[in-house]
Formats: C-alpha cells, structure tokens, sequence
C-alpha cells in the first residue's frame, strides 16, 4: 500500500487541534492526507492576497511526523469575493439565470474572468508549494463535473464555444443537418449561430452537448497541470472523478492527460458488484493494468443493524486493493460541526476516537504489512463504449441497461471465478485483445471501424466473443444504422437483428441493483426457461434472424417467443436480450466453457482473485460463506500462498490460510 490517508480539512477546526490530530493520524498508521481543494476563501481572502501559511506549517509539521500531503487545486470552490464582484464566473441554468455561488461546481468553464483567476490561484500555490517536501502530488479541482449540483452551464460564451465545436467536427451546417436528422420536425438549422444549447431536447442532441462539455472540462484540468509541472515536474498530477460508466466528463478522455487515475467510490452493502467494475475499469484507463487510487470512500457501512456491520470496511478496502487499488483514501478524518454531507468520518464531531476509528485503525494496520501483490492477470475482458453512456444518460429520461450490463456480465464472470478488464471500445487493437480468451460486447452500441477489424482478427484468431444485444446499431453522432445490425458483425455471427421492442423505458438509478431479487417492476420483466432454469428478460428483447448460426437457446415466453434467445457460429456467441444475474452466470458458463478456462461457483457478494503467488477470498456479504471450498466469515477474508514449482520440484508454500480474524 502506497498511500493509506484521508481528506482533512485544517482550515475547520483550531491549530492547537493539529498535535492531537497528527498523533491518531500515526497510530492508525495514515501516512498521507489529501486537503485544500475547498479552501479557496482562506487562500486568497481578497481579491489578489494570498495566505497559505496555515497550510504551510500543517503540512511541515505533517511531514515532521511522516505524513506526506497530496495538495489540491480549490477550482471547485470559489470564494464569495469572486461571485459578487465578478457574477459572470457562475454558470448560467437553463432558464437563463444565474446559478446559486451557495454550493460548489458552480463556476462557468468558458468564463475568461474565472479562468483567469483559477490560473492565478494554481500559480501561486504551484510557486509557494514548489518546494516544500511534504508535498507528493496533486489533485485537480474535485469530482470535476460539467452537471453535478448546478446543471449545465448554457451562458452566451459556452454557447459560442459550443457553435464553434460543432462547425469544426461537421464543417457545414449541411452535414451537421444529416447528422443530426434535421429533416425530422423542422430540424434543420441555416447558421451554426441558431444552435441554442438549452434549446436542445432530443437524445443525440443533449449527449453532443455533454460531449463538447466533457472536451471543455479536460481542457480546463489540462490548463491547470501545466502549470503545476511547469513549477515541480516531479509532481504527480491526477483528479478524483466519480464517473464510470455513464459519463459526465469522460474518464479516459481526462485521465490520458493526468499521470495517474483516480476515483471517489463510497461503497455499500448492495453496491460493491458496481465497484468491482469500477476498479477494473480505472485499473485500465492509462493503458494496460495500471495501479490507481480511491481519491475517496466512506469510513461507514450503512447496513448499521448488523453486529459485525463495521468488518465490511475492512473487506471493501481488501476487495479495492486486490483490484489494484495502491492508495486508499477516507472521506473525511473529522465530521463536520454545520453537518455538510452529514455521514461517519473517521472521527466523529467530538474528535475522540470511537468504533470507526478503531476499524479504520486496523484496515491501516493490516494494509501497511500487505505483500506486495501484482495486479490482476485476467483472461477475460469486457467492452464498454462511452458513446453509448452519454447517450443513455437522455434517452428516455435516464437509461440505466448499458451501465446494469457492463456490471451485470462482470459480476456473472466473478461468480464463475472469472476476472475481467474493462476497456472502451475506443482503445481496442489487436495486440490488446491477443492477450484474452474471452471478448463480452455488453450492449455495445457504436463500435468504430478499426474496433471490429481488430474484433474480427480476434474471432479468426480463435478467441471466444460474446456479445449482449444491441451491438453496433448506432453511428457515431447517435443515429440508428439504417444497415442490418450488428453492423458491419453480421456475418462474424451469422445473423442479423430483424426488430426490437422495449420491456421498459427507463430505469431509475435508485431501482439499480444487481441481486436477483432486485426492484426492476415486474411488468418489465419477462420470465423465461434457459440451460434448464428459470431466468429474468428485462428492458429489451431483440428478434434474431439465423443465416449462419446454430440457435442455443430459444425465448420460451412473450412476443418472440420460440426465437433464438442465444446463437453461436464458431466462437462468437450472440444474446439477444439482457437477463437477469443467474441468467447471465449460465450463458457466460456456457460461454466460457468455448475458452476452456477453468470455473469456479462463486456465490453472491464474494470474491476470488489469484494474484501472483496469492489466492484472495473476500465475503462481502454479513453471514459466512464458502468460496471455492473455503469457509470465509461474514465479511471476511482469507489470503493463502498457492503451491508454486520450482526447477520442476513442486514446493508447497506455507498456507497463509489466516482467516485474517480480529
């Protein structure tokens, strides 16, 4: 473990506080703290007077006692000076008024004036920190964000920006009409100048909008890194974004100009699946298995009626840790007294120690006697394709199926004991994909030319694909194909897809879950029998039409019922409708079985990895389990040494089988 730390907030509370805090920070072996990023008020309290000094002697005196600091740029925050001397740095709402300066993320990205001031600030820290040892790194902005609390911004500048991005990706208002479908309710502009980004309504529309937003943004993070490197290149630059899979500001379009990722990840009881994927898809965005932080996670878990509710802290931080999580950061070290974001901190409001502290105590404990594990070989990978996010994000008011499918087949392959990378579609080579023997496609919507070549040099390779539906049946301005689909695929599966039809129009974030028991409405599920079992269609069913393939399965229920449901021609496998859990653990078991990877019966909650010479068992549910033959507690884990050969002499390690108990 690189870094074991928390976000800490001097400026809130007394000086005399610091020994204090110093000396519980070192006994729950907390070696880093990450602070500043909302701290702007008291670094530069009038307009062009700047004071660090209080972070000056806090981050000496943290450094006196082995502490390092990662910094962070207070772009999120700006003072109040700011916003009633220069109202224009606020963003614009939809209504054309300007938004609230009572919260954060409310500044306008295209404001010359904020701009301005944010280079000044990040200049002035960059100049005063430049040398100081205690500094290690730096965070950009915080949760950088273009909807967030405030909406879009849609003042006059960001609407000329917005103009001039269109007319340099479509050069006529003539193709950008095509593009767009103008021809649809009058649709057609004359000028760029017409395009009114509140006016906008339809999907493909508002997702070009969020798009150009996401550019605007990576722009704004570029401005300040330079800045910081132009001061100390030896700093390492990154930012803590929660996007994922659906996203606001696009993680590998921002990451690719930062050293490192890093993600804020408040996991829960019913969401570590989502994590799970979360962490192998940021393990991946700087290329091929890099490490990556947790900018931020809770100190609490909120299923509090459970005796052993504070253990699944200590599972969460393994689970992130063993899919190549090097730093691990808590949100925060003290609650705060006016209540903001009013969950558990490491310390609660009195600062004296209580249950959570001393969990976190020992996480930190544990984590600092680690070996050190290599990062997760995995023979599987799963595509994920950011178009197909910033589109979901507006069509039908929210639609949650692409970011549930990418989880979903993740999960499935973790119960089959299985690990996955997770890729966007945009960085998929041939070279890359050599590297698997198992493709899954879950709810592809747009795939460029040079992704399928390298797909198709895969199947002709022998490697095994899978994909879930709706693949490639949208271009790259989110129009539907008019070609049959998947397009540019027929022939590699051997059929083609006649007509859908929808089971749901949308599916609320809070109704998200990925327990067969879940809360998608019963209407908009269709039970069906597959491999034997009962299982779960839900959103949408495809009608397949068969010109080369062998037919697997077949829907035994609904509108198409008695048409393929699971096709196969060679090693690439088709699934025409997104199942629920158990039904997408029996296809990808079928599935996997083309690969001849071993499989394993991994239940619900849990985890297997084989890192290196190690074999990670993690319960993340709260009654005991038994993963692959091990009995693992109620949040618990076990970390064994693997029998290993050397010069052909089979040496049987130490089994490190410590259930890792209290």
């Amino acid at each position: 473990m690189k870094f074991f730390g928390c976000a800490y907030y001097p400026e809130a509370w007394p000086e005399e506080r610091l020994e204090e805090d110093i000396r519980l920070m070192r006994d729950a072996h907390i070696n880093c703290v990450r602070m500043g990023e909302f701290n702007w008020g008291r670094f530069e309290p009038r307009d062009g007077i700047f004071d660090f000094r209080q972070y000056l002697r806090v981050i000496g005196k943290l450094h006196e006692n082995g502490i390092s600091t990662i910094l962070c740029t207070p772009s999120a925050a700006p003072p109040k000076w700011m916003s009633h001397k220069h109202p224009s740095i606020l963003k614009t709402g939809r209504s054309g008024q300007l938004v609230s300066d009572c919260d954060r993320r409310h500044y306008c990205p295209s404001s010359p004036t904020y701009r301005k001031f944010v280079r000044r600030i990040v200049r002035a820290m960059a100049e005063t920190f430049s040398r100081v040892p205690g500094v290690v790194a730096w965070q950009l902005d915080n949760e950088i964000a273009a909807e967030a609390e405030t909406g879009f911004c849609f003042c006059g500048k960001c609407e000329k920006r917005f103009q001039a991005y269109l007319k340099a990706e479509y050069g006529t208002i003539q193709n950008l009409n095509k593009a767009w479908n103008g021809a649809f309710w009058s649709g057609d502009y004359s000028r760029f100048e017409e395009i009114r980004p509140r006016n906008l309504k339809r999907c493909a529309h508002l997702a070009a909008y969020a798009r150009f937003m996401s550019e605007l943004y990576t722009e704004f993070a570029r401005e300040q890194r330079d800045i910081l490197r132009r001061a100390n290149p030896r700093w390492q630059i990154t930012t803590n974004s929660w996007n994922s899979f659906l996203p606001d500001v696009a993680p590998e379009q921002i990451f690719a100009e930062l050293d490192c990722a890093g993600c804020d990840c408040y996991v829960g009881g019913d969401n570590i699946e989502f994590f799970r994927s979360m962490w192998d898809f940021y393990r991946n965005i700087k290329g091929a298995s890099r490490p990556f932080l947790v900018s931020e996670t809770g100190p609490w878990n909120p299923v509090t009626t459970l005796k052993n509710s504070l253990d699944a802290l200590r599972a969460w931080a393994w689970d992130a840790v063993s899919h190549g999580c090097d730093s691990l950061f808590y949100f925060r070290w003290r609650q705060s007294v006016m209540g903001e974001e009013n969950h558990p901190a490491i310390l609660p409001h009195s600062g004296i120690p209580g249950a959570t502290y001393q969990a976190v105590k020992r996480i930190g404990a544990e984590l600092a006697n680690l070996p050190s594990f290599p990062l997760p070989e995995c023979p599987a990978l799963i595509v994920c394709d950011m178009l197909t996010g910033f589109l979901s994000r507006y069509r039908d008011g929210g639609d949650y199926s692409a970011f549930r499918a990418i989880v979903r087949a993740n999960q499935a392959l973790n119960r089959l004991g299985i690990a996955a990378d997770i890729v966007s579609a945009g960085s998929l080579n041939g070279a890359m994909l050599r590297k698997y023997r198992l493709v899954v496609l879950p709810q592809v919507e747009y795939l460029s030319d040079k992704s399928i070549a390298a797909l198709r040099d895969y199947s002709g390779s022998g490697g095994v694909i899978l994909a879930q539906g709706r693949l490639n049946r949208l271009d790259e301005n989110g129009c539907f194909r008019t070609e049959p689909c998947p397009c540019g695929m027929t022939d590699l599966f051997g059929l083609r897809v006649g007509e859908f039809c929808n089971l749901a129009d949308r599916q609320d974030f809070h109704e998200l879950t990925y327990q067969e028991a879940g809360r998608i409405p019963a209407a908009s599920r269709l039970a069906a029998e597959q491999f034997g079992r009962s299982v779960c269609c839900d959103t949408f069913l495809e009608l397949l039409v068969p010109e080369d393939c062998d037919c697997l399965e077949m829907y035994s229920a609904g509108i198409y019922e008695g048409t393929p449901l699971l096709t196969r021609k060679g090693k690439a496998f088709y699934q025409a409708a997104p199942l629920g859990e158990n039904g997408t653990v029996e296809v990808l078991r079928h599935v996997a079985a083309a690969t001849g990877l071993p499989l394993r019966e991994i239940p619900e909650k849990a985890l297997y990895l084989a890192l290196g010479e190690h074999v990670i068992r993690i319960n993340s549910a709260p009654e005991p389990q038994i993963i692959d033959g091990i009995r693992v507690d109620g949040y618990g884990i076990s970390c064994e040494s693997q029998p290993t050969h050397r010069e052909g002499k089979h040496i049987s390690r130490t089994r490190e089988r410590e259930h890792l108990k209290s």
